[in-house]
Formats: C-alpha cells, sequence, structure tokens
C-alpha cells in the first residue's frame, strides 16, 4: 500500500473523530505545530523516524515534544498512536490530507491566483467572487502571487484544478497553431 494512501487513510479517521468532537481547526492546527517543530529541529525529525533508536527514546522524545507544543489532546493522542504503528514519518503528509479534506467537511476552499501586477482592491474583491464561483459556491481563501511573467490575464488554482487566462498561455497556443500549420 502507498504512503499516500496510508496518510489519506490516517488522515480520515482523525477527521472522523475531530468533527465528531467539533475540534476540527483546533487539530488542524496542532497538526501544524508538530510538522513545524518537526521542520525547525531536523535532529529531531531523524531521531524520531529512524529505525536505530529505542522505541523508548522515542517515546520521550515525542512527550517533551508534545509538552512543549501543547496540542489539542486529540492530537497528541493521535501522534501517540502514530509513533507506537511506527507511522510518525507520514505525519506532514497526514497533516496535508488532513487539512485538505477538512476544508472540503467546512466548505473550504484555498485559491492561488497568479497575475502579472499587484491587483487593487477592487480586483481582488472580483478575484475572490470569481474563485468562490469556480470553487462551487465555497469559502474562499484567496493568495495572490505577482509574476510579472505570464504578461497578463491570470492563472486561478483551486485544488488539483488550473484556469489559465495569462496571456503567455493565449500566446503559447497561438505559436502551436501557427507552428502546425
Amino acid at each position: 500500500m502507498s504512503s499516500g494512501l496510508i496518510a489519506r487513510r490516517y488522515a480520515q479517521a482523525l477527521l472522523n473523530l475531530a468533527a465528531r468532537d467539533k475540534k476540527t481547526d483546533d487539530v488542524s492546527q496542532g497538526l501544524h505545530d508538530l510538522c513545524g517543530i518537526l521542520d525547525a529541529v531536523p535532529d529531531l525529525k531523524l531521531m524520531l523516524h529512524s529505525p536505530e533508536v529505542a522505541a523508548e527514546r522515542k517515546s520521550r522524545l515525542l512527550a517533551e515534544m508534545l509538552n512543549h507544543a501543547q496540542p489539542a489532546p486529540l492530537v497528541g493522542q493521535f501522534a501517540r498512536y502514530l509513533e507506537s504503528k511506527h507511522r510518525l514519518p507520514l505525519l506532514h503528509e497526514i497533516r496535508d490530507c488532513y487539512g485538505r479534506m477538512a476544508d472540503d467537511l467546512m466548505g473550504r476552499a484555498k485559491a492561488q491566483v497568479t497575475v502579472a501586477i499587484d491587483p487593487a482592491p477592487a480586483q481582488r474583491e472580483r478575484l475572490l467572487r470569481l474563485c468562490q464561483k469556480l470553487s462551487g459556491g465555497k469559502q474562499v481563501s484567496l493568495s495572490i502571487q505577482v509574476d510579472p511573467g505570464i504578461l497578463g490575464g491570470s492563472v486561478v488554482r483551486i485544488g488539483s484544478k488550473v484556469w489559465d487566462g495569462s496571456l503567455r498561455n493565449d500566446l503559447d497556443t497561438i505559436r502551436s497553431a501557427i507552428a502546425q500549420g
């Protein structure tokens, strides 16, 4: 079984528990905090992931990490469970899957919009409405990136879907059509 499938199963189980307790966002924050600690302290990450480190040592390290992070109780229990099943190396992947699933459950979407120049506030509002429409009416968190390389227009990414309305894409399409004759 692939690590992605395993991570999705763990994330779904955690989401079911969090939703039952109405702690979806608390659990999400706790997962982000734990992954942040692991990213900030690479030696800790190596020790927790290493098969050469004794289980008791890993348990103590994890307990210290949880004590420092003070995540929601469900996150602490979940992290200890992952450690007992030797699945702690999947924590980042589980966090990402959990985030996508939680957003979907809560009717939220993240939109990344790339534009050639920084949009004015009125344009940002129009982009937000467009993204809400494209996402099927979900509550959208909008992230705008400026890339003069697209020349004009915009590129919108919501989840795995991309709408490329950039001038660069239009020119590339025309160029390909001309080349094919």
